[in-house]
């Protein structure tokens, strides 16, 4: 069996294994059009931080992302989840 390769960071595939090219050009179209509700998710504001977590200085900027939704995801009932992450939450938190 061969080794499976990393990601593409410009593949937003959940099944790839790499290569296949995919992107996500239609995500802005999507925000713009299908806004998630909460201002911190409008495409505006959300589109930059996604795009700097696909750099290799992400860290920052997942940090930003982990953090600021937090407490909408644990507001929509997804605690359990960041719970679930134990100890790393709080690496994940950049604390």
């Amino acid at each position: 069996m061969a080794p499976r390769r990393s990601r593409p960071t410009s593949c937003t595939c959940s099944r790839c294994t790499g290569g296949c090219g995919r992107t996500a050009k239609y995500l802005e179209w999507e925000l713009r059009r299908h806004p998630l509700g909460a201002p911190l998710w409008a495409a505006d504001a959300l589109l930059p931080l996604l795009a700097a977590a696909l750099t290799l200085e992400a860290g920052g900027a997942v940090r930003t992302l982990l953090n600021d939704l937090e407490p909408h995801a644990r507001a929509a009932g997804h605690g359990e989840i960041y719970d679930s992450w134990g100890a790393d939450l709080a690496f994940l938190r950049g604390r």
